[in-house]
């Protein structure tokens, strides 16, 4: 961040804090010095807004994750976003798949080590983990 938005911004940007920032832009993390080795990073401009979210219901480190009890017992609502840790046992072909509101998809469904429970992953988080997968594949074997 330069100097001159430290002024606008500092206050508000502390550990564990939640905030909600708008009007940002995002480029490519060409830096010499690079805190993540994430590609691309945050822009912040004289048009940016940073506000204070006392509010927030999420975990602080971005996942709440939901219990196999919960998922077997299908007691989250069908199209609801779930955080799980586990083991991909397999996989099925991927298709197409029009959704509620007519746009065409493409999903997979996963099997999950030990569960009698498929998930189905829609567009680029399906891409990111077949990626995954494909490039550790020995791990799977």
């Amino acid at each position: 961040m330069a100097g001159n938005y430290l002024v606008k911004y500092g206050k508000l940007l502390q550990e564990k804090r939640c905030v909600l920032v708008t009007k940002f832009e995002i480029g490519d993390n060409l830096s010499l010095y690079r805190p993540t080795n994430h590609p691309h990073k945050l822009f912040f401009n004289f048009t940016t807004d940073i506000m204070n979210c006392d509010d927030f219901g999420g975990s602080i480190h971005g996942f709440s994750f939901t219990s196999f009890d919960v998922l077997r017992n299908r007691a989250i609502p069908l199209d609801s976003p779930v955080d799980i840790i586990g083991y991909v046992d397999g996989w099925f072909p991927m298709i197409d798949h029009t959704s509620r509101n007519g746009k065409l998809n493409k999903k997979i469904s996963l099997q999950l080590r030990d569960l009698e429970l498929h998930i189905i992953f829609f567009l680029e988080f399906f891409y990111t983990l077949i990626n995954y997968v494909t490039f550790y594949k020995f791990f799977f074997e």
